[in-house]
């Protein structure tokens, strides 16, 4: 998010850190661009470790829960069988899908460039986000990256939210002790 709050962490490590990539923080650094893609991958061999965190508002599967007295509540952007998106969307939400899932591309796409340079990174998104329906995770699972699913609120979020973060590094799987354990109000 525009608060960078992963970048902050890790800076605070003693890592060095490339700016942030946020849409959110700067317009110019929109990764659905190819001049910010061919930026980012030129960095690939210098990299260590990618932290991706894909926006989840096209893949979330809110708007597929009915809404208590609202005679036309938000459509589905996607489904199970169209995790790509559904068709017959209307203009706007056809357009917010199709950048979706071209940043979605480059990000897979790209997590798989740098594993085969010997490089790492995850990819968090919510747990049951459509984005991990996508046929190129499976590739991914093929490279060694694995699910680690956590509840935010273990590690500072405010509010029980189940998360996953995707990952080739195995030591992310103490990420599954962030099992929520307190009581939410």
């Amino acid at each position: 998010g525009p608060n960078a709050m992963m970048s902050t962490a890790f800076r605070l490590c003693g890592w060095e850190v490339l700016e942030p990539v946020d849409i959110l923080r700067d317009a110019a650094m929109d990764a659905t661009k190819q001049d910010v893609q061919a930026e980012l991958r030129s960095s690939s061999s210098t990299v260590d470790f990618w932290w991706w965190g894909v926006p989840c508002d096209t893949a979330s599967r809110i708007r597929g829960i009915p809404v208590k007295g609202h005679s036309r509540p938000p459509a589905p952007l996607r489904n199970e069988r169209a995790p790509r998106g559904v068709e017959g969307l209307d203009a706007r939400d056809q357009e917010r899908v199709s950048k979706a899932n071209i940043l979605f591309d480059f990000v897979l796409e790209h997590a798989a460039e740098i594993t085969a340079l010997g490089a790492n990174g995850c990819i968090e998104n919510p747990r049951n986000s459509f984005f991990w329906l996508l046929g190129q995770v499976a590739g991914l699972r093929e490279l060694g990256w694995r699910a680690h699913d956590y509840h935010s609120c273990a590690w500072g979020g405010a509010r029980r939210k189940a998360q996953r973060a995707f990952s080739a590094v195995e030591e992310l799987k103490l990420l599954v002790a962030g099992v929520c354990r307190h009581v939410h109000h």
